[in-house]
């Protein structure tokens, strides 16, 4: 299973307190489509270059039984490392107003 093989990204610029974590958690369990839009990004070597938080949260509600694994929810980074303008658009999105935004346009 891809959960398994990923790894967090090293020195990773991103860090959130626990407080912050566990309301991401609460968050991906209640609206877990956000996970379509806005794909856990890995490369070759399964190292996330994208949703490093996202993939941990989603990471222990797939191990307590919380959800269920889904493959969509993963995308592997292009051989030429390089993403479209939608995805590296969706990749850079941080904050929660922009993200509504963001969704609110695909649909």
């Amino acid at each position: 299973m891809l959960l398994n093989k990923l790894k967090l990204l090293e020195n990773n610029p991103r860090q959130i307190t626990e407080k912050q974590f566990f309301k991401l958690k609460k968050s991906l369990k209640e609206f877990l489509e956000m996970l379509e839009v806005r794909q856990i990004v890995y490369d070759d070597n399964f190292v996330i270059w994208g949703g490093n938080q996202r993939f941990r949260a989603y990471k222990m509600l797939v191990e307590e039984g919380e959800v269920e694994y889904n493959k969509e929810y993963f995308k592997k980074l292009p051989k030429n490392g390089h993403l479209n303008k939608k995805e590296s658009l969706l990749l850079k999105i941080t904050t929660p107003q922009v993200y509504q935004v963001v969704l609110m346009m695909t649909y």
